[in-house]
């Protein structure tokens, strides 16, 4: 009876244990969802200020603070407490935030990584000093600079929320950091074990009693220095709720405090042996490591897929809007034979379209290494996208511009398609799982990692489908002309470039199912095959030097 209520307390305590950590998280969830609420407020009103701020100067601009009336002064006044009490309210947030960030620190830095992230960039975009700023240029009645001030104000806050609204993302991507940083530190530690371990072997081979001691008692100081590294190493992990990995090393330090015994007491052959588990226990620690890396980019890949797939629609409808008004300027250029200065300012603007939704693009492919097949589709659209750019500032609007600007459109649309969910994960998300940023679910019964990976193998076939008619469509054009073109040419590198490109890139997908085995049906998975290059077209003249037939 009494072994029966001691087990009954004894899982009473871990309910209670599970209860207390459900609850922290709970509570640091509703902290970061306070601090947004408070930003997001504070943003509305910023922006309130800043409306009623154009709204005053639309009458004091043309005036000097000695010609405004006191029902004009007193206009800029308010205004300009209202700015000033703005930023009284942000300092106090980021003084909250502060201190939140110091208490989670040692329990979870990732966590406390994210609201650091938050007050860099309230710091480095001197948020409270830009709305001090704007408050004294209004009471002077500088209504243009309190203006400027008031938008970098205002695209400081967005930034703030920006990081506080995706603080899975932040996690995700200090973690994939912070434990490649790990493996890193414990590659380190397995080199420094390995070196001991010779060491003791040699010192126990050595038959000069004197000569033998004195080593032992150097590599019993360095045996401990190496415990100690491991120990602060394991509680790191243990902190970044790594518990394996953490584990294993944890194990590690314990075969070395006993092989550092041993040393200390002469046993050369003891401390080796003890050395030789502790290396085995690291070289297990860095797998668990490994692995966990790996899960962590995934799940970062995830994430940021699905912002890709949030900003599609509105980079799909940009580019669009460009490839029509591109092909409207020629047919006036094929007319007219010239361009008027209203069109030529709409090219301008064209080109500086194309220059945003580059760097844009770019700014996605950076983020998605862990999804190669997207970097490389975005990579492929940023560089149609440069070219109709520099094309459009040139004022060229015929059919190299607008093949560049619909090849990045064509991309964009081959990433919209793969990125659509599958029925599966329709179906989950109708049964109301959620995924890793408690959006839709990834699909019932599907890692992160795994979805990823059939949506690159969708974007990789569409690709491959792409550049099939693309050759295709090469071919009948040469056929047509009778001989290739230096256009033809180029197009025809361009295209031999991606389809080698796009054999790595299956090569890669498949040696990545092979290590992590993944469970799924492998007659679910899309049907694609890649020819080495594609076929040069037929009845052409020779190619450029380095491309064959």
């Amino acid at each position: 009876m009494g072994q029966a209520v001691a087990s009954a307390a004894a899982r009473q305590d871990e309910v209670i244990a599970a209860l207390e950590g459900v609850l922290g998280e709970m509570t640091q969830w509703d902290s970061y969802r306070r601090f947004f609420r408070d930003v997001n407020t504070l943003r509305k009103e910023h922006d309130d200020v800043a409306a009623e701020t154009s709204r005053i100067a639309q009458k004091t601009l043309s005036k000097s603070t000695q010609q405004l009336d006191r029902g004009e002064q007193a206009g800029l006044n308010r205004a300009a407490e209202r700015q000033a009490e703005l930023a009284r309210q942000f300092d106090l947030i980021q003084q909250r935030m502060e201190k939140m960030g110091q208490e989670l620190q040692a329990d979870d830095p990732l966590a406390a990584d994210v609201l650091q992230d938050a007050l860099h960039a309230a710091r480095q975009s001197g948020l409270s000093g830009q709305m001090r700023d704007a408050a004294g240029q209004i009471r002077k009645n500088q209504m243009s600079q309190a203006s400027q001030a008031q938008q970098k104000a205002g695209e400081g806050l967005r930034d703030v929320l920006d990081v506080l609204a995706n603080r899975r993302e932040h996690e995700l991507s200090r973690l994939v950091k912070k434990l490649r940083q790990a493996e890193q530190d414990l590659a380190g530690l397995r080199q420094e074990q390995q070196r001991l371990n010779k060491q003791m072997h040699d010192a126990e081979q050595n038959q000069n009693e004197q000569e033998r001691k004195r080593e032992l008692e150097r590599l019993t100081r360095e045996q401990q220095k190496l415990k100690e590294e491991a120990e602060r190493q394991a509680r790191q992990l243990q902190r970044l709720q790594q518990q394996k990995a953490g584990g294993k090393l944890a194990g590690a330090a314990q075969r070395m405090s006993q092989a550092e015994q041993n040393a200390s007491q002469g046993d050369a052959g003891g401390a080796q042996q003890e050395g030789e588990q502790a290396q085995k226990d690291l070289e297990e620690a860095q797998q668990e490591l490994a692995e966990a890396r790996q899960q962590a980019e995934a799940d970062l890949a995830f994430e940021e897929l699905a912002r890709l797939a949030d900003a599609l629609q509105g980079l799909l409808g940009r580019q669009q809007t460009v490839v029509d008004e591109i092909q409207r300027l020629e047919g006036i250029r094929e007319k007219e034979n010239k361009f008027t200065r209203g069109q030529l300012l709409s090219l301008r603007d064209l080109a500086a379209q194309e220059s945003a939704l580059h760097d844009e693009t770019i700014d996605f492919a950076g983020k998605l290494e862990a999804a190669k097949v997207f970097a490389k589709a975005l990579a492929l659209a940023a560089r149609d996208l440069e070219t109709a750019g520099a094309l459009l500032d040139q004022q060229e609007t015929g059919e190299p511009s607008q093949r560049a600007a619909k090849n990045a459109l064509r991309q964009f649309q081959q990433l919209a398609e793969a990125l659509k969910p599958d029925p599966q994960e329709n179906q989950a998300a109708q049964q109301g799982e959620e995924g890793p940023s408690g959006g839709q679910g990834a699909g019932q019964g599907m890692p992160a990692d795994g979805v990823t990976m059939l949506a690159e193998l969708k974007m990789l076939r569409l690709m491959q489908e792409d550049v099939y008619t693309r050759t295709q469509q090469l071919e009948d054009a040469v056929k047509r002309g009778g001989e290739i073109t230096d256009q033809q040419k180029q197009e025809l590198d361009e295209l031999t470039q991606q389809q080698g490109e796009l054999a790595k890139l299956l090569m890669d997908l498949s040696q990545q199912a092979q290590k992590e085995k993944p469970a799924d049906d492998p007659e679910n998975l899309p049907e694609l095959k890649l020819e080495e290059k594609p076929k040069a077209p037929a009845n052409k003249a020779p190619a450029k030097e380095g491309i064959e037939p």
